[in-house]
């Protein structure tokens, strides 16, 4: 079986490729944007401290040749461009991201494209070139990114409840749910990642036989160890990062500084603020507000870190757990994203939507700094469990048993 992947940005770091190519079943890696030829010019101003380079160069993968990745520079650079006249008007472009998600699936579809037996796309990137592929007669596999309507539910109610935090213009728009019900429709196969996906997925009227649960897997480069557990007197360091949304939690964060106001925590929150300037500027003194970095510099934090928390209300996986849990920081998380957590062991688990019971076990890592070290042990043993590995051959096992069927 050969596969060709279609995927806008790096998500995930290309793991489905880079599985694909490691068990030479990959016939190409179709992405947006991908430097090649620039790579030498950008990893001197990489050196040179620039950001934007920094970034660009986080979406090459060293384990995958150029030969075997078309990157579709005109599409990827004109989203750059208008997400960051966007951002710098502190405003979300859902409506930019989904002309330029359509024009990236319309340019793969008019492609010629290598052999292949398998096509595999994105969620909301992926209607007009699963359509093609089908009609070629070829086994359509749609990656979904996140729980779907259901998530965009989830985050209408949130907004009847913390109207402040959300911005003028984040409204999603209605067409990207009429585009991801299509291809559901036209899919031979769903992968989600993890139950809770599924579930919103079915909610929503997917036939649960076209849906499969692939856990996401994350293998970290050698890295210097996180910091020694620092004793009681010193600060619990508790790290947010991820895009600070109020879909993955950050009302509640505040919430539960403010409770923890006077005590020995220090929160850092990283990751792109999208969330408006008055709640950032008002929020208590105990949260230090990092901003957007590249992936690169993600791992100073990690290993300054003592605790990494999750209070989403809805991801597909949030793959920010277990690089956490690499580097050995125990996770408080809910529920509702992939099932990493194992309660009272390496972190906690605690409901969506309280403040309260994210407060209370933060105050008990704090308090407790034994337990803390013995969960961090326990972290780093999780993480092994989501190996690339494992990952890749229950993947192949999905398509070998998909395609057979077809």
């Amino acid at each position: 079986m050969k596969v060709i992947v279609a995927q806008k940005g790096a998500r995930e770091h290309y793991l489905i490729a880079r599985s694909l190519y490691e068990r030479k079943m990959l016939s190409q890696l179709i992405v947006d944007r991908y430097p090649k030829r620039m790579g030498i010019i950008l990893s001197v101003f990489e050196k040179l401290g620039f950001q934007i380079a920094q970034r660009a160069l986080d979406r090459r993968c060293p384990f995958l040749p150029d030969n075997k990745v078309k990157g579709l520079s005109s599409i990827g650079i004109a989203e750059y461009l208008i997400s960051a006249w966007h951002s710098r008007r502190g405003e979300i472009p859902y409506k930019a991201h989904y002309i330029n998600d359509r024009n990236f699936s319309l340019t793969v579809a008019n492609m010629p494209l290598p052999d292949h037996e398998i096509f595999m796309a994105y969620s909301y990137a992926a209607l007009e070139a699963l359509k093609k592929e089908k009609e070629l007669g070829k086994l359509t596999v749609l990656c979904q990114i996140d729980p779907g309507i259901a998530e965009r539910k989830i985050v209408e109610m949130e907004r009847k409840r913390w109207p402040d935090y959300f911005l003028g213009d984040d409204v999603i728009p209605k067409e990207y749910e009429e585009r991801v019900k299509e291809e559901w429709r036209i899919a031979d196969v769903i992968m989600v990642n993890s139950p809770w996906s599924r579930d919103a997925l079915i909610s929503e009227g997917v036939p649960a036989q076209k849906i499969e649960i692939l856990p996401l897997a994350y293998e970290p480069s050698p890295f210097t160890p996180k910091e020694e557990m620092r004793s009681e007197d010193n600060p619990l360091r508790v790290l947010w990062l991820g895009d600070v949304i109020p879909r993955k939690g950050i009302q509640y964060l505040v919430e539960a500084a403010k409770i923890l106001t006077g005590e020995n925590v220090e929160f850092i929150v990283v990751g792109k603020i999208r969330i408006p300037a008055a709640i950032v500027q008002n929020a208590p003194g105990n949260i230090k507000w990092k901003g957007l970095i590249s992936r690169s510099q993600t791992i100073q934090f990690y290993q300054k870190s003592d605790l990494f928390v999750l209070p989403t209300l809805s991801d597909g996986f949030a793959i920010t757990q277990l690089e956490a849990m690499s580097y050995g920081l125990p996770v408080v998380a809910t529920n509702n994203c992939g099932r990493v957590v194992q309660d009272g062991l390496n972190g906690y688990i605690i409901p969506s939507h309280d403040s309260l019971v994210l407060a209370e076990s933060i105050f008990k890592c704090m308090k407790n700094r034994d337990l803390l070290v013995a969960m961090s042990k326990n972290s780093q043993e999780r993480a092994k469990q989501f190996g690339i590995s494992q990952y890749g051959e229950k993947l192949i096992t999905i398509l070998r048993t998909h395609y057979e069927q077809k």
